[in-house]
């Protein structure tokens, strides 16, 4: 059985967006970045 990896990690710091007339805040437009990205105990560096 071949273990797991990763293929993709993709990050994004909030960003101010408008919807349907409203300005609200997202982290939903996720970029992948290339290296080694240290886990922390709420979330990834660079990820909010």
């Amino acid at each position: 059985m071949t273990p797991p990896s990763n293929t993709s990690v993709n990050l994004s710091i909030p960003k101010e967006v408008e919807f349907e007339g409203l300005k609200v805040t997202t982290g939903t437009f996720k970029e992948p970045v290339e290296g080694r990205i240290k886990l922390r105990s709420l979330n990834l560096d660079g990820d909010k």
